[in-house]
């Protein structure tokens, strides 16, 4: 009587091992057949066991490869740290224009000391775009340099505090037409000149605020970093990677839209109904306020419309840099003011114009590239 075949040590093992994971069969062109998917497995696998393909460095870097291509978003420790930047960034340009600006006022001191009879002296009115007033002290004056009349004009910063206000018109009293008042003029420029008198309302030294202002950012910047990191260590793993559900992202877009165009119908009645005749700042809330909408609409709109993404995000730059540049670099006279506030300590600062344009001028030249790169790749990546 014929026995039955036994199978052979090697079929047993076969049919005894642990199926093989699906992604692993599939790498192999072989036939599907019973008696191949063991030798076909083996081979692949090298003869150990498929746990430890599946934990091999191979693919553990292809895991890593695929997580790291989902799309990435900036936190909220990454903006933070971000911010924190930002302000040290302002705190070291503020530093070297106020060493500029210290260099200055030390030749000014040295500038030959003359006294000067007062042809014109007013307390000048000027309208804000906001509907505010601002005054400054003008002053037309003559005196003798290098044997020769020279005439120059003076004026002080402008002001639009009551106290100021007061002093100035205290000082314009004692400082008439006709009468006599110390200057100091530059001899490269004999016609350029500068009140010699610190005691003339809002045109002493800006040494101090400046230095404020400097503090100020640079505990800022500190402080915005120690906060990142901490938030950055509470933070998941995956925080980057982790999108917002589209129905919050519509929400938020939706509410910062909301503002811009809120902003948009304040700023025009404003101008419209402004007292003076429209001026280019009175309009110059506009790129700001286009920026909310610019970002409501980035927020809320799908990942899938990448163009629209691309022109939305390109706009909100564009927006920035417009904003950013006009104030660095636009005509007219600019005012300064700022602080810092933690619990109950707080540190106020009005910097001088040449500051104030100098911090907005860093962020009107890194707006500037990055929108300008935004718009070429736009142009770049467009069907010919």
């Amino acid at each position: 009587m014929a026995r039955p075949k036994r199978s052979s040590g090697r079929q047993a093992r076969c049919a005894s091992s642990s199926p093989v994971p699906r992604t692993v069969r599939r790498t192999s062109a072989r036939p599907r057949s019973s008696s191949t998917s063991c030798s076909s497995s083996k081979e692949i696998l090298g003869g150990a066991p498929a746990s430890f393909v599946l934990s091999s460095p191979a693919v553990s870097d292809s895991v890593t490869s695929v997580r790291a291509t989902a799309p990435r978003h900036t936190t909220l420790a990454g903006a933070v740290g971000l911010f924190g930047l930002f302000a040290g960034l302002c705190a070291i340009f503020a530093l070297v224009v106020t060493l500029f600006v210290w260099r200055a006022e030390r030749a000014q001191a040295q500038w030959p000391l003359v006294s000067a009879r007062i042809e014109r002296a007013e307390l000048a009115e000027h309208a804000e775009s906001n509907g505010g007033t601002t005054w400054t002290l003008r002053y037309r004056v003559r005196y003798d340099a290098d044997w020769q009349e020279r005439a120059a004009s003076l004026s002080s910063r402008s002001t639009s505090s009551a106290s100021e206000l007061a002093a100035m018109r205290a000082w314009l009293e004692q400082h008439h037409r006709g009468g006599r008042l110390d200057v100091r003029y530059d001899p490269a420029q004999p016609g350029h000149a500068v009140f010699a008198s610190p005691s003339v309302p809002n045109s002493g030294s800006r040494m101090a605020t400046n230095a404020a202002f400097i503090a100020g950012a640079a505990a800022a910047c500190i402080i915005l970093l120690i906060l990142a990191r901490l938030l950055a260590a509470r933070e998941p793993a995956d925080a980057a990677t982790r999108p917002l559900s589209p129905r919050a992202k519509l929400y938020v877009g939706a509410a910062c839209a909301a503002m811009g165009l809120l902003t948009l119908a304040i700023g025009t009645h404003a101008a419209l109904t402004a007292r003076h005749a429209p001026a280019a700042d009175d309009f110059m809330y506009a790129p700001a306020a286009l920026a909310f909408v610019f970002a409501g609409g980035l927020l809320a709109l799908p990942p899938e419309r990448k163009r629209l993404v691309q022109l939305f995000g390109a706009l909100l730059l564009t927006s920035f840099a417009v904003t950013f540049d006009w104030i660095a670099f636009g005509p007219g006279e600019r005012h300064f003011s700022g602080g810092i506030s933690l619990g109950g300590l707080g540190i106020g600062a009005r910097p001088g114009e040449l500051l104030g344009r100098a911090m907005f001028g860093v962020g009107a030249v890194v707006f500037d590239v990055v929108a300008a790169v935004l718009w070429l790749r736009m142009l770049r990546a467009q069907p010919s």
